[in-house]
């Protein structure tokens, strides 16, 4: 996961409003699993999107789709992604190490206030990070019907279980 920490320490200190999801925040609550990716919800408002660009400018990170990161930027357009070309992210790769990618929601449906009040703070390596919550992320993982988030919601469920925690 150390690939993952020059993007998170960059969003930390450009101060995003973001909360990690996904298979991060998989290993982050404790199941061991391979990802080339972290999956972020960002705060959508057109500040912490503009920065949110900008940090991956600065980390020479590219759109996997040939698409201009301003259009992510613009509400309309990104509705627009969303709702006519089913875009459920909007991912960025390094052209140095093409495997591994930042994936941000774009769907502005998401509670983005609710899922930051839900969320812990975890440490990674030397990072503070924002991660939602056990139950937030059981909940993601159930709609996907991947079967990879069908593994992970099977483990998860079990930490929970043992954690006793039911409710977040």
């Amino acid at each position: 996961m150390s690939y993952f920490l020059p993007v998170l320490r960059a969003l930390n200190d450009a101060d995003i409003n973001y909360v990690i999801v996904g298979g991060v925040a998989t290993l982050l609550h404790g199941h061991l699993r391979v990802t080339a990716d972290v999956d972020l919800v960002i705060s959508l408002d057109p500040v912490n999107v503009a920065r949110t660009l900008d940090v991956m400018r600065v980390l020479n990170l590219r759109p996997r789709l040939p698409l201009d990161p301003a259009g992510f930027a613009d509400p309309v357009q990104r509705r627009h992604w969303v709702r006519e070309r089913g875009m459920m992210v909007f991912s960025f790769f390094d052209p140095t190490n093409a495997t591994t990618g930042v994936d941000f929601f774009a769907d502005d449906d998401i509670d983005f206030v609710g899922l930051k009040t839900r969320s812990e703070i975890k440490t990674l390596g030397p990072l503070a990070v924002r991660v939602c919550s056990l139950n937030d992320l059981i909940a993601m993982k159930t709609v996907t019907g991947r079967a990879i988030d069908r593994q992970d919601v099977e483990a998860l469920n079990i930490i929970r279980e043992h954690h006793g925690r039911t409710t977040d």
